[in-house]
């Protein structure tokens, strides 16, 4: 009894103090910030200090009211996805929290210059305290905006970023995550001249053949740089087809490009971006100006077949063939080609040289088969000296079909081919030939006669019956005279003689000049040296004319 009792005197004492209290407050005097507020009329105590707070409020965070809507880290990302249609703004609508962005605007530029900027996390710390209060995702959808808006510019990790750089996934995860509060920088994004985006614009159209309408001067550097990366790398292509044919024109050309379009590549920063292709603005029209025929060349296979096949064909041809074309119809078309051909500048010319190629392959081919007809007639001879030498041998069925199809293919190739030098050259393939297969057809010859006589040596020291101890020196060299002693029949032994090599006479020499005696001392001298450096003790030498 005694506990519920003091329960209930407790419990109306407490209401009691409440409702002392809330009179006393809704008569209390109350002040906000030091000053004495006398406009709140209610006496409601709850009201009176809900309104008491919100004056405190408004008079402590006083800007907190230029967000009029609030964001989240959705709203951020949404601010970048790209939208398949331009929107515009009609009428006097007006813009979400305009009073807040430029807030922080005016603190980016205050806090920025061209050589420092202000972090995400500079921001967030002024724009969350007094008189702001801002929570963190409304502080970075305003800086967010600010970028999206071309107000500001901003790096991460000292490298600039755009809408035009970027994917959208990428510039939302710098502008909600943590990581980058202290990388992602700002500054007051710099004025181009119009001038400069006039001279970027201008660059763009005659050298990439792109005409680009925007006023974006981030979007307009970010079009220049996307056709730069395309135009380096067909540079680059051309450059290796050039390594591969050094005598195709344009390699400086593409070298110049390549240099300008990396070093301006390079440049990341808007305003230094500007003002360099501004300041080369020149240049680089005249490199507009030069890389286009380069480029038609290049891309255009017919071109460069014809400047191979009627072009460079025919100097390789005359160059490898000059000794033996002396004719002067075909050095003047020659020099025409080579003026085409040597020209830094031959686009134009092009076109001239199937006819060129035309008129050179006339007299030349008249040469060459000038020229064929005796060439044929090495081979032919080469050959006929072979199959004489094997007819009514023991080898002829061995060597004759083999010679004969040598020979011929000889001939085919020396055909086919349409260079007078290597055209020549068969005469001493031929001569080559033949030697080869008259040393060997000799020496066997030379090894059935040794045979042959070996046999009948044999023979007839068995017919004499005096016994059968003779010994036969083998093949080569001198025979030992100690073996006449062991042979008791007397009968001379039989020796076979040295291997044979056989030589062209005409491999030796080929054409004699000669005015004066001292002229055919000189030529025997030479021949007797060449004959003597072909000569050892294992062979001897069978000169064939």
């Amino acid at each position: 009894i005694i506990r519920s009792t003091k329960m209930e005197e407790s419990a109306s004492a407490k209401e009691s103090a409440g409702r002392a209290l809330r009179e006393a407050i809704g008569e209390a005097s109350i002040f906000v910030n030091g000053i004495k507020v006398t406009d709140i009329r209610t006496s409601d105590a709850q009201s009176r200090m809900n309104e008491a707070l919100g004056r405190l409020v408004d008079n402590i965070y006083f800007k907190l009211s230029y967000l009029e809507s609030p964001k989240d880290d959705v709203d951020i990302k949404e601010l970048f996805k790209k939208q398949d249609q331009v929107s515009f703004n009609v009428g006097n609508q007006g813009e979400a929290n305009a009073h807040a962005l430029q807030e922080v605007r005016t603190f980016v530029s205050l806090s920025s210059d061209k050589h420092n900027m202000v972090s995400m996390k500079a921001i967030i710390d002024q724009f969350s305290r007094a008189p702001y209060g801002y929570l963190d995702s409304d502080i970075r959808w305003l800086a967010a905006k600010l970028f999206k808006d071309g107000e500001i510019s901003a790096t991460v990790d000292r490298e600039p970023i755009t809408t035009f750089n970027r994917e959208p996934i990428d510039l939302g995860g710098y502008f909600t995550g943590r990581s980058y509060l202290e990388k992602l920088l700002f500054r007051i994004h710099e004025t181009i001249s119009p001038a400069k985006v006039r001279d970027v614009r201008e660059v763009l159209h005659e050298l990439f053949r792109v005409s680009e309408v925007t006023e974006d001067v981030d979007k307009l550097m970010a079009s220049f740089k996307d056709r730069s990366v395309k135009m380096l790398d067909k540079c680059r292509d051309m450059l290796t087809e050039n390594r591969i044919t050094p005598q195709f024109p344009g390699a400086d050309i593409l070298q110049n490009a390549v240099r300008r379009l990396e070093e301006i590549g390079s440049i990341m920063d808007p305003t230094a971006f500007y003002d360099k292709v501004s300041e080369d603005k020149d240049d680089l029209l005249d490199l507009a100006e030069d890389i286009q025929p380069v480029i038609t060349f290049y891309e255009n296979d017919s071109q460069k077949t014809i400047f191979k096949n009627d072009g460079l064909r025919a100097l390789d041809l005359y160059e490898n063939s000059k000794e033996y074309t002396p004719d002067q119809n075909l050095k003047d078309i020659i020099t025409k080609i080579k003026t085409i051909v040597s020209n830094k500048n031959p686009y134009s010319q092009i076109k001239d040289l199937p006819g060129l190629y035309e008129e050179f392959s006339a007299i030349y081919g008249k040469i060459l088969d000038e020229k064929m007809v005796r060439v044929k007639q090495i081979i032919d001879g080469d050959k006929k000296k072979i199959i004489n030498k094997i007819e009514g041998t023991e080898l002829e069925e061995e060597y004759k079909a083999k010679v004969l199809s040598a020979f011929m293919d000889l001939t085919d190739r020396a055909d086919r081919t349409g260079d007078i030098s290597i055209m020549l050259g068969f005469m001493d393939k031929a001569d080559s030939l033949c030697e080869t297969y008259l040393s060997e057809i000799n020496n066997k010859l030379a090894d059935i006669a040794f045979k042959k006589a070996a046999e009948e040596a044999a023979k007839a020291a068995g017919s004499s019956g005096k016994g059968t101890d003779y010994v036969y020196p083998t093949e080569g060299g001198n025979v030992d005279p100690g073996q006449l002693a062991e042979n008791p029949l007397g009968v001379p032994p039989v020796v076979r003689a040295k291997h044979n090599k056989t030589v062209l006479a005409r491999s030796l020499t080929r054409e004699w000049h000669i005015e004066t005696k001292d002229d055919l001392d000189n030529y025997l001298e030479s021949l007797r040296k060449q004959i003597e450096s072909q000569m050892d003790n294992e062979h001897t030498i069978t000169i064939s004319f």
